[in-house]
């Protein structure tokens, strides 16, 4: 499956894209955006926030305010505070990456894989910490912004039986998060950290990717794994419910191909591990990882297994500039 990309948007955006959808929609993905907005929106959307949030509860503890009860108040002000704080530190740290991103594309045009990304060029390791991390943060945010509703819920006089229903459906959601933050904390105990091998680096659309896993642990029994090579391009786009609306990301696989694993060729790897070969396509797009929404490669490797199934997620270099220099052997 392949479908055309729009035309490559430098820096940081945050807008509706216009056009159809540049492929097919992936389910259950763990975007790397994380949010919607960056850079210095996100540090003048997140600043009142907190400012708002530290002077009402303060006011709540000085008494200057009424709440009922006064620690309700507190938590709700320290909630926004903590919400606002964390946005305008993402929007520093994005303004940081953007101004290194510049000046290394001003130093080196042609070679992206240099300031794009902090690439390893011996290979990649899997991303299960960043899903449980981000997992973690979106059950803990939930959980305190449910705090006041389940007070009114469960413990204030004459509250509304639908409120306490639809409170307890999100209190459910953040038990199903802790549940899956759980489980990954459990694959990663069982599995470890994987790292998958490049041969070379960077790979570039047209040519061959070639990849590498290593046959060891519980792994060590299966003589074929299946993975899946694809290319993702993430969108902002508006969700419209009646008179509201809201942004999310949305990532989509412009390109993807399924395989089973192959034996090593005992160049750089051994009979015993997995690798992979995949043919590229020459018109392809390449990674941009520093731009938002950002597009990248991805290798998802899986196999059914008892108890925690493997699945694991490593990032790919694969760049267009690598067409004008030649990818050198890693190893």
């Amino acid at each position: 499956m392949r479908v055309r990309v729009g035309q490559r948007r430098q820096g940081i955006v945050s807008a509706v894209p216009d056009g159809p959808p540049p492929g097919e929609r992936l389910s259950g993905h763990t975007d790397r955006s994380g949010t919607t907005i960056h850079g210095w929106s996100a540090v003048l959307f997140g600043v009142p926030f907190a400012t708002a949030g530290a002077t009402v509860g303060t006011l709540v503890t000085l008494g200057k305010m009424r709440s009922s009860p006064p620690w309700l108040g507190v938590m709700l002000g320290a909630l926004f505070a903590a919400a606002g704080l964390s946005l305008a530190m993402h929007g520093l740290v994005g303004v940081v990456r953007a101004s290194r991103a510049a000046r290394g594309r001003a130093a080196n045009p042609r070679e992206p894989w240099s300031w794009d990304h902090a690439w390893n060029p011996m290979g990649a390791v899997d991303d299960t910490k960043r899903q449980i991390r981000r997992t973690l943060s979106a059950s803990l945010a939930l959980a305190l912004l449910l705090v006041p509703f389940n007070w009114v819920s469960f413990a204030a006089a004459d509250a509304p039986r639908g409120f306490a229903v639809v409170t307890g459906l999100f209190d459910l959601l953040v038990l199903g998060l802790l549940v899956r933050a759980g489980y990954l904390v459990a694959r990663r105990q069982k599995y470890g950290v994987s790292m998958l091998r490049f041969r070379r680096f960077p790979f570039v659309p047209g040519d061959e990717v070639e990849l590498m896993l290593a046959r060891s642990g519980p792994l060590a029994s299966l003589e074929v794994l299946e993975a899946t090579l694809r290319c993702v391009q993430e969108r902002y786009e508006v969700r419209r419910t009646g008179s509201k609306s809201s942004s999310q990301v949305v990532s989509y696989a412009v390109w993807s191909e399924t395989r089973g694993s192959e034996p090593g060729d005992g160049r750089r790897s051994t009979e015993r591990d997995f690798a992979w070969r995949f043919a590229l396509p020459p018109d392809l797009p390449g990674t941009s990882l520093a731009e938002r929404p950002p597009r990248y490669w991805e290798l998802e490797v899986r196999a059914e297994m008892p108890g925690v199934d493997y699945r694991k997620v490593f990032l790919v270099p694969v760049y267009e500039d690598g067409r004008e220099r030649r990818t050198r052997r890693v190893g």
